[in-house]
C-alpha cells in the first residue's frame, strides 16, 4: 500500500475511534442507567486509536 494512502487510512480511523472513545465515556459520565460497558469500551477505543498514531508515525518515519 502506498505510504500517502496508509497514513489517511490510519488517521481517519484514529480520528473516528477517538471520537467514537470521547462519545463512549461522556455516556457513561454523565447518562443514567447506562450498562456497565460503555466506560470499558470507551477506554478501549481510546488507546487503539493512540495506537494507530503510534503506528502511522512509526511507519512514517521508517518508510
Amino acid at each position: 500500500m502506498e505510504k500517502k494512502t496508509l497514513n489517511l487510512l490510519l488517521a481517519i480511523s484514529s480520528l473516528g475511534l477517538a471520537i467514537g472513545g470521547l462519545i463512549f465515556v461522556a455516556i457513561s459520565i454523565f447518562g443514567k442507567d447506562v450498562p456497565s460497558w460503555i466506560l470499558p469500551a470507551g477506554i478501549f477505543c481510546a488507546v487503539l486509536s493512540n495506537l494507530f498514531n503510534i503506528v502511522r508515525t512509526t511507519i512514517l518515519k521508517v518508510l
